[in-house]
């Protein structure tokens, strides 16, 4: 607010001079100061009322705005008021979660603690663990260093065995086409045996045939020759004559009396050919 403008002082009348002293009123010029300073006084209470007017107005518009402020300032007291009872809420809620965090804490501290012990107490058997882990790794090892050895006599023997069995293979397979030949060999001697029995039957049969044949014509020669006395003089001397071939069992044998089967008798006209048909010897 601006400040009020300074009163003037108000002003003095002047001295009376001589010539007042010598009047018997007051004079004009007395009347014009008077008036002059009336008309002061009014231009100043004019001029104060004017600056009180507007000091009033100014002080008014002051206690609209304190009033708005205060209102301002009620609401935001009750918000506030409002604020520190939700933040005493909060605050008590907070307290109480501290503790139960402190009391959390406590039991974290003291549950650590309890498995700091008992990861101390697992390092010491798992300590003890690796111990005997190591001890039977370098038994493992020296296990393991044998083995590798045995496998290594083994993998020699493996490789001498190995080479027994291509040995011994190469001798199976030779000794199979050998077996194959003999069995292609023994089939072949069975065929040729067969044969051979076949062809033996057929001599046994001819022999039998021819055997049967000879006697018959032994018996027509005898008695042919009984028949004709004559004749075997004639055959006697044609068989010494003609001679007669040797060396089977199943031909003629010369010098014999009763020899049927000689050729120079059957093949040159002789006796065979004078006798009858039925006599005669079939080639």
């Amino acid at each position: 607010m601006p400040p009020p403008p300074p009163r003037s002082p108000a002003r003095k009348a002047p001295p009376a001079g001589p010539a007042d002293d010598a009047g018997a009123g007051p004079s004009k010029q007395t009347l014009r100061l008077l008036q002059a300073e009336m008309k002061e006084m009014r231009d100043l209470h004019a001029a104060e009322k004017g600056a009180l007017r507007r000091e009033s107005e100014q002080h008014r518009k002051r206690a609209l705005g304190l009033q708005r402020e205060l209102e301002r300032a009620q609401v935001q007291l009750q918000s506030r008021t409002s604020d520190v009872t939700a933040l005493k809420a909060a605050l008590r809620t907070r307290e109480e979660r501290v503790q139960s965090a402190e009391r959390r804490a406590v039991e974290t501290e003291e549950a650590a603690l309890r498995a700091r012990q008992a990861t101390v107490e697992k390092l010491c058997a798992a300590e003890a663990e690796r111990d005997e882990l190591k001890t039977l790794l370098l038994a493992t090892l020296k296990r393991l260093e044998s083995v590798e050895e045995a496998v290594q006599r083994s993998d020699v023997a493996a490789a001498v065995m190995t080479e027994k069995l291509r040995t011994l293979e190469f001798e199976r397979e030779k000794a199979l086409n050998v077996a194959a030949a003999s069995r292609e060999e023994a089939s072949m001697l069975t065929q040729a045996h067969r044969r051979l029995e076949s062809e033996l039957d057929m001599l046994r049969r001819l022999q039998a045939q021819a055997t049967t044949r000879n006697a018959a014509r032994k018996g027509a020669l005898r008695a042919a020759l009984n028949d004709q006395s004559g004749a075997r003089d004639r055959l006697r001397r044609a068989m010494d004559a003609l001679g007669c071939e040797s060396g089977s069992d199943d031909a003629c044998a010369c010098g014999d009396e009763s020899s049927s089967d000689c050729s120079p008798l059957v093949g040159r006209g002789g006796l065979a050919s004078r006798m009858p048909p039925a006599l005669r010897v079939r080639p």
